[in-house]
């Protein structure tokens, strides 16, 4: 490779590594505020306690679902409030769902109109605000 050709590389790759500092800094200061933000919203909304009885209309609160059914903005009725919460062992440390008290049973219909059946944790719930 001639001296011109490498020349050019090394400035070309030290102007993509000053253009991708500075892109970055001002990407995650941005995103830095508005996460911390989010964080505690969901840390005071996790904290925020309903009590549900069977019957109730319930659905995710923002930012808090941590699994894929039943689907954001959807009501699930409540079946039963568990007195003792279950406690799934088969998940390890490393897992979000390690000791999550699953002290709530609620169920929805599928698309199939078959009626399922969930354990969750209300703390992640919040009643069914109809629009």
């Amino acid at each position: 490779m001639s001296e011109l050709n490498l020349s050019m590389l090394q400035q070309l790759a030290e102007k993509m590594d000053d253009d991708t500092d500075t892109d970055s800094n001002d990407t995650s200061s941005m995103l830095e505020g508005n996460k911390s933000e989010n964080l505690r919203k969901a840390s005071a909304a996790m904290q925020d306690l309903y009590q549900f009885v069977p019957g109730d209309l319930i659905q995710w609160k923002p930012m808090l679902q941590n699994r894929i059914q039943p689907a954001y903005g959807e009501p699930v009725v409540v079946i039963e409030a568990l007195t003792e919460p279950l406690i799934d062992s088969s998940n390890d440390s490393g897992s979000p769902y390690f000791r999550e008290p699953l002290d709530i049973v609620v169920g929805e219909l599928d698309s199939d109109d078959d009626f399922l059946l969930w354990h969750l944790d209300s703390r992640r719930m919040e009643h069914f605000k109809i629009s």
